[in-house]
């Protein structure tokens, strides 16, 4: 502290050795003290220098002084050599209770408990000591306990000097914060910028196993991890120079365990110093909560990949499976169109034409089963291309109105768009149609089929069409309607039940629907007939490719009537005889590879026009003998089709990403190679 009042500093130096000597917690009271002295000698030099005025003079400075004490807040009264108070201000003495004067007249002997005991002892501790001395003490009155500090000082001829103050409001104050700071759910903790701690609330006490005696001896870092001192004293810093901070840590508790917090601190005047207020939270539950929640994301995540990793399998399964089955009625159907295109007996005929109808809808079944599967595991692509809504409807038209005709039931198809360029997923819609006509057909025994399209809604840049299915068939019960989209399900599950299938058609459809941000839904009357009605929303499409419409009908006819040398690279043996056959009746010399590392030999042998490569290879597959004849090959680029029978979503992509320009899905039928080869060698 700074220097004191001369005399006050003798005296310090007679009894303690000198002002140094003087705890630190001491200071603010030897300010008071220090401050008394200087009033006190204030008062001295005016008295000193009235007594040289004369009398009129005297009289003046008598009634400023006295105007100046009277102003004073504070009760100030002199004790004399015989105990007796003497007033030097009436202004506080009236709010004192009770009365000084009662404290300190009263005889030694007959001097009540409490602050007349305190006013009496330290009266002795001046007298003997010659030094000021202090104490704090409380009285009832009629607007509560009232609160005062009283200073005592040595006065000349052995008198005393008394100053009262009224600390109520300051006391209250206290009582307040220390109810407020020992009542806290939380921890409180006082400190210096330094660490030092000031004072402490007793939840931190009990939290980290200290008495307040002991906790208050101590410094913040104590009570912290000694790898976080240097982190602690940057975040003091960082509190004195903003103002606040919010922060977590690890306190040390005494028997060594740790316990994680939460602290929220703030710069404050502690009793004229500033200080640090620090509010801290134990936040065991939310970080063992947090670690909880970590473990269960982690659980989820291990969860998700194993669940990411069967999903990869079992789309490599569909692969393969897709492949396995793709692959025998490859050569199913194919060998039986080959078989149909040659003379026949009219029961040959019929027996190779049962075959290639079973063979046709197992195939459905199988492209049923591999498309559920892909649109449970999320893996069905819903490609956007231009296409004619009316035109794609037309083709699905031309292809059903034979079979309802052969049942004799009367077929109509309407169109009422004059918006027809679009842009969506004309496979997917066809697929869906051709489900809805088939299932139409096949219900009904008498009357008739219809389709139909309209626009419902346009908008700038896109708009809302309904294909709509109607028939007069056998119709569905109200009680059945609700199954009618459930996966495997029947109507008629009874085994004599006339109409076959998986019951898998209507549930793929609608899951198509919803995919390509549309809706299918059913009305039906028993007896009556049913009406199933798509309804989605397209894009407008700027352009149409010109030469989509030509490669979809290209018959065979239409390739001119010259030799053309292509490579087939097919492993499998019918498969080879299948595609052999066909490309033949087409007019082409054909080569065969039984492999990849084969394929590409000869195509770096022969100059061939196209090259048909099945993507399923052992030794080499399809993709990688594609990927070496690019890499190999200069010159003319020798075009690629590749012949597959994976079902999985982007097996078209992992064609044209391995360097192949074209992609035919097995079973492989004449008119699909025959407009690979009239689009890459007409």
């Amino acid at each position: 502290m700074d220097q004191p009042h001369s005399l006050l500093r003798r005296q310090l130096k007679k009894f303690f050795g000198g002002v140094d000597a003087i705890p630190e917690p001491r200071w603010p009271f030897l300010k008071a003290v220090d401050q008394a002295y200087v009033e006190f000698d204030e008062y001295r030099q005016m008295v000193e220098r009235a007594l040289d005025l004369s009398s009129e003079e005297l009289l003046r400075a008598n009634s400023e002084l006295r105007g100046v004490l009277e102003a004073l807040p504070d009760y100030l009264f002199r004790i004399d050599t015989e105990g007796h108070a003497l007033n030097l201000t009436q202004a506080g003495a009236a709010v004192v209770q009770p009365p000084v004067r009662v404290l300190v007249d009263v005889p030694l002997q007959e001097a009540p408990p409490g602050p007349a005991l305190q006013f009496r002892d330290s009266i002795r501790q001046v007298r003997e000591t010659k030094s000021a001395a202090s104490f704090e003490y409380g009285a009832a009155s009629a607007d509560g306990d009232c609160f005062y500090e009283a200073r005592l000082l040595p006065f000349v001829d052995g008198d005393i000097l008394v100053l009262v103050r009224d600390i109520t409001i300051r006391k209250r104050s206290e009582m307040e914060f220390r109810a407020v700071f020992e009542n806290a759910n939380d921890g409180i903790i006082v400190l210096e910028p330094t660490g030092r701690i000031l004072e402490a609330n007793g939840v931190i006490c009990r939290r980290l196993g200290y008495s307040r005696e002991e906790f208050l001896r101590m410094n913040v870092s104590d009570v912290n991890l000694p790898e976080h001192a240097a982190t602690v004293a940057r975040r003091l810093a960082m509190v004195m120079e903003r103002g606040k901070g919010l922060f977590e840590d690890v306190n040390v508790r005494k028997d060594g365990s740790h316990v994680p917090v939460e602290i929220s601190t703030r710069r404050f005047d502690y009793r004229g110093t500033p200080c640090i207020l620090g509010v801290t939270r134990d936040i065991s539950e939310r970080k063992r909560a947090e670690a909880e929640a970590a473990e269960r994301s982690a659980e989820l995540q291990r969860a998700k990949t194993q669940a990411e990793a069967a999903n990869q399998a079992k789309s490599d399964f569909l692969a393969h499976i897709s492949h396995e089955l793709r692959t025998p009625m490859n050569g199913i159907i194919g060998m039986t169109d080959l078989l149909l295109d040659t003379s026949l007996t009219s029961e040959q005929r019929d027996f190779s034409e049962t075959i290639c109808r079973s063979a046709q809808a197992l195939l459905v079944v199988i492209n049923d089963l591999l498309d559920l599967s892909k649109i449970e595991a999320g893996r069905l692509e819903i490609r956007t291309s231009p296409f004619d809504i009316v035109d794609c409807l037309t083709e699905v038209s031309d292809l059903m109105a034979p079979q309802a005709r052969a049942k004799g039931l009367a077929y109509t198809f309407q169109a009422a768009t004059a918006w027809r360029r679009v842009s969506g997923d004309a496979g997917r819609i066809r697929q869906v149609i051709l489900n809805l006509l088939g299932n139409a057909i096949k219900f009904t025994a008498e009357g008739s089929v219809q389709l139909r399209v309209w626009l419902v809604e346009t908008a700038e840049r896109g708009a809302v069409f309904s294909i709509a299915v109607k028939d007069t068939g056998i119709g569905i019960p109200a009680d059945k309607l609700p199954l009618l989209f459930s996966k495997f399900t029947q109507l008629d599950s009874s085994m004599s039940r006339k109409h076959q299938g998986t019951g898998l058609g209507l549930a793929i459809s609608r899951e198509l629907a919803e995919l390509m941000g549309g809706t299918l839904t059913a009305t039906s009357k028993p007896g009556c007939g049913s009406e199933f009605v798509f309804t989605l929303p397209l894009t407008r499409a700027t352009d149409i490719p010109p030469d989509e419409p030509a490669a979809e009908a290209a018959p065979a006819e239409e390739l001119s009537p010259r030799p053309r040398h292509v490579l087939l690279a097919e492993d499998n043996l019918v498969n080879q005889k299948l595609g052999i056959r066909i490309l033949e009746k087409l007019g082409c010399r054909v080569d065969v590879a039984s492999d990849g590392r084969e394929a590409v030999a000869m195509a770096e042998r022969f100059p061939y026009e196209v090259i048909f490569m099945d993507c399923g290879m052992p030794e080499m597959d399809g993709y990688t003998a594609a990927r070496e004849i690019r890499a190999r090959l200069d010159g003319p680029r020798i075009p690629i089709v590749a012949l597959t029978a994976h079902a999985s979503s982007g097996a078209r992509e992992e064609c044209l990403r391995a360097g192949m320009d074209d992609y035919v899905a097995k079973p492989i039928r004449q008119i699909d190679l025959a407009r690979s080869l009239l689009r890459w060698c007409p």
